[in-house]
């Protein structure tokens, strides 16, 4: 703060050119591990009655008398491990060009 008051600079540039590009240098990574916690408790929405993967895989179970019951599952389980590997790289991404930009 004194090094901006130091150069003059208003609130609103020391909080847009200073504090803001720091806390989401901080958040990003705690941002990732909600969004991965989102995607994987998507399968509660099935309570609710929206159509999601999860019910797919269970509609797939039921259609053939749980026959391919390991493998339906199997697949869910590495759709779910994509998407959370997906979101991770491209939070990492984020995060190494915003520590570039700041540094």
């Amino acid at each position: 703060m004194q090094a901006a008051k130091s150069l003059s600079l208003s609130k609103l540039t020391y909080y847009r050119r200073i504090v803001i590009p720091q806390a989401l240098i901080n958040c990003l990574p705690n941002f990732a591990n909600l969004l991965i916690t989102a995607v994987k408790q998507s399968s509660i929405l099935f309570t609710i009655g929206i159509m999601d993967i999860y019910e797919k895989a269970i509609t797939l179970s039921a259609d053939d008398f749980g026959l391919w019951q390991l493998e339906i599952y199997l697949a869910l389980m590495l759709i779910y491990w994509v998407i959370a590997a997906l979101i991770d790289k491209l939070i990492s991404v984020v995060y190494d060009a915003s520590l570039k930009k700041v540094a």
